[in-house]
């Protein structure tokens, strides 16, 4: 599913503290489109060996990752599509430019096509032959018939009920468990979706892993329910029996901080490995964080660096931080506060609380980088904000010896 909605939202943005979450539109639309018309020229769905189900893909996505074009295909459709997919929403084209562009190519290619059979009993073998007497003309013809007003409603996924499932558990997967409850309220709240509305949607759509989850979630945390750990748990682990990995990542986490079970970190750390296992970024960090502190397993710091980077080259945020403190303290490798230094910042600005505090350390101490109060204020801030209360403590210090 992440493959085909548009990146744009997740690129969640702040304005005066606000988070700004991207609501599907018209533009959106387009994208799926353009993703559509490669997979009819591949043949096959986009991204198919990756995990779709995972944080990191969405991540790699919005920074530009796209699908190469298959050989042999004409070029106009290639840009068709490419255009499609362009990162920014006011760059794609409009539904009746789609259209109008798709004509063309039919219309051209009819023309060569007729050309070459007056002169040639035997109809050349190449993609053309696909385009116009295979499964992409047959597409092809179908959209161009379409009326505009079908094409919308049918694309459009602004009220789409499983769609907006997957984002939000998308949105979660990179969220620190404080932040869950509020990441969701405020999804809702920017897509004009009250919790009543998807409460009662998931209770009706159960035949859905993703959607059981989601649920487990509102038990979890208590929205639009009171809290019922219990329940969330049994819920994570129905659908972590059907193999869904947030589920399976979830269930590891009750059985570690004995949230509606008892604690067995044993039991833990193998669902933790499973997670890992299936590449989900989340269970990849716990696992990290399982060998960085013994749980469940004996500590083993070069294997906790390990797996703290490959979450990190996922896009999750905790695992940038981690990585970053690795390297800052030598936690299963060299100390290179550089390095530290650049993965904070990056966690930092994509708005990780931690690493906008040890970023404001280093700014306040002069490590690495020239000594800066007003950026060591600023990122103090930041880190507070989110209600960091070490950086809250050290905002107040600093202000006692203004």
């Amino acid at each position: 599913m992440v493959a085909y909605v548009d990146p744009q939202v997740f690129n969640s943005k702040r304005d005066n503290n606000i988070k700004i979450v991207y609501s599907l539109n018209k533009k959106s639309d387009i994208y799926s489109i353009g993703i559509l018309l490669w997979e009819i020229s591949s043949g096959r769905p986009p991204f198919h060996n990756k995990p779709h189900d995972d944080v990191g893909l969405a991540m790699e996505i919005l920074q530009g990752l796209r699908e190469k074009p298959i050989p042999n295909t004409p070029v106009d459709y290639i840009k068709i599509y490419t255009d499609c997919w362009n990162n920014e929403p006011d760059n794609r084209p409009t539904v009746n430019q789609v259209i109008a562009k798709l004509n063309e190519i039919i219309s051209k290619e009819n023309v060569q096509l007729s050309s070459e059979q007056k002169s040639n009993d035997k109809v050349p073998k190449n993609i053309i032959d696909n385009l116009l007497y295979g499964e992409m003309s047959q597409i092809i013809k179908n959209f161009n018939k379409m009326s505009i007003e079908e094409i919308e409603p049918s694309m459009s996924s602004i009220n789409n009920f499983d769609i907006m499932v997957n984002e939000i558990i998308l949105l979660l997967d990179n969220t620190k468990i404080v932040r869950k409850k509020h990441e969701v309220i405020n999804y809702l709240n920017n897509h004009n979706i009250t919790s009543q509305e998807i409460y009662a949607w998931l209770l009706n759509n159960q035949n859905n892993s993703n959607s059981v989850f989601l649920l487990g979630i509102f038990n979890h945390f208590g929205i639009e329910v009171n809290v019922n750990e219990q329940k969330a748990f049994e819920l994570y682990q129905n659908v972590a029996n059907l193999g869904n990995v947030f589920g399976i990542t979830s269930s590891g986490y009750c059985y570690n901080y004995g949230i509606g079970t008892s604690v067995d970190n044993k039991k833990a750390f193998e669902l933790y490995q499973e997670a890992a296992n299936l590449g989900n970024s989340r269970g990849i960090y716990n696992l990290g964080y399982c060998y960085s502190n013994g749980i469940g397993t004996n500590i083993d710091n070069q294997k906790a660096f390990e797996l703290y980077q490959k979450a990190a080259n996922l896009g999750l945020l905790s695992g940038i931080y981690n990585l970053g403190y690795c390297y800052e303290k030598g936690i299963g490798t060299n100390i290179d506060k550089q390095k530290a230094f650049e993965l904070y910042q990056k966690a930092a600005y994509l708005g990780e609380s931690y690493a906008q505090y040890n970023l404001a350390l280093m700014y306040e101490n002069g490590e690495v980088i020239k000594k800066n109060m007003n950026q060591a204020t600023y990122w103090y801030e930041k880190s507070a904000e989110q209600g960091n209360q070490y950086a809250q403590d050290r905002l107040n210090e600093l202000k006692k010896h203004e």
